[in-house]
């Protein structure tokens, strides 16, 4: 054997002693390092993991605590907040004097299709629900009982449903727009509206005489000079945006400062002037 061949040998044989001494080594340190973490300093860690958690856990009970009294807080505060926007809401539509006739020929059935007008199932002095029988794109329910309904009060103060999907349209738009119940003929509708016609009404009407009893009483005990500090503009005509509802106004206009836009009367769209400009008559309108 050549001497180079026998050196080739034993520095093979050394690279084997010195990797299994480096493995046997490594082992020992990594046994070292999982007792220095999970004997030594976990304990340790989770100690103080759980008293942050415990101080994080008071803190946000804190947190909880406040907002809860907090928002009960406001919620108290509102009630006369949510009494006074009531009544303000209330004078604003007092202005209004459109009618809330629905005319028979404002009412549409697509493509020519067949419509019977069977009237008026509600006519008061702020809400008019007036049926209709329409013919519809249905195979086997052929015709569809409608009521179609307007009102002085908003969709946010009644329980008002507008259902979509109806195979109408209006010249004019209606509040209320409830599809009742679809049958295969005009005689079948009928029959049905017969025999539940006051249940139909209560559900249609819901909660408009407690509204409307609310509106009465408020129109006759309050006027807008009872609460001028709120106002921000008024207009000839009676009607009035709050402060709050004049700067919504300005801000959507998109004009501000010295560019600001004349803001205008959705009634009678004349331009409407600061509160403390409006002419006496208009007041006590």
């Amino acid at each position: 054997m050549s001497e180079l061949v026998k050196q080739y040998l034993e520095n093979e044989k050394q690279i084997n002693t010195l990797y299994n001494e480096l493995h046997e080594f490594m082992k020992v340190k990594e046994t070292e390092i999982h007792s220095v973490k999970w004997n030594e300093y976990e304990p340790k860690i989770r100690a103080v993991m759980e008293e942050r958690d415990k101080k994080i856990e008071a803190i946000r009970d804190q947190q909880i605590s406040k907002e809860s009294e907090t928002r009960r807080a406001i919620s108290e505060l509102n009630i006369v907040r949510d009494q006074v926007n009531r009544i303000l809401l209330f004078l604003q539509l007092r202005a209004r004097s459109e009618s809330f006739t629905i005319e028979d020929s404002e009412i549409h059935a697509y493509d020519g299709r067949h419509i019977e007008i069977l009237g008026y199932i509600f006519d008061d002095q702020f809400l008019k629900i007036k049926l209709f029988i329409i013919e519809n794109s249905k195979p086997k329910n052929k015709y569809s009982l409608i009521a179609f309904g307007k009102c002085l009060f908003p969709e946010s103060l009644l329980k008002v449903d507008r259902d979509y999907g109806i195979d109408t349209h209006e010249d004019n738009y209606c509040s209320l727009r409830v599809l009742i119940r679809d049958m295969p003929t005009i005689s079948d509708l009928r029959a049905y509206l017969d025999r539940n016609k006051s249940t139909i009404l209560a559900m249609l009407v819901q909660n408009y005489q407690q509204v409307k009893e609310d509106y009465l009483d408020i129109i006759e005990k309050y006027r807008v000079e009872d609460f001028i500090d709120l106002i921000g503009c008024r207009c000839e005509c009676g009607f009035f945006y709050t402060k709050e509802e004049a700067r919504n106004y300005t801000r959507r206009s998109g004009f501000m400062g010295e560019h600001q836009e004349p803001v205008k009367c959705p009634l009678c769209k004349k331009v409407m002037v600061l509160q403390s400009s409006i002419p006496q008559v208009a007041i006590n309108q």
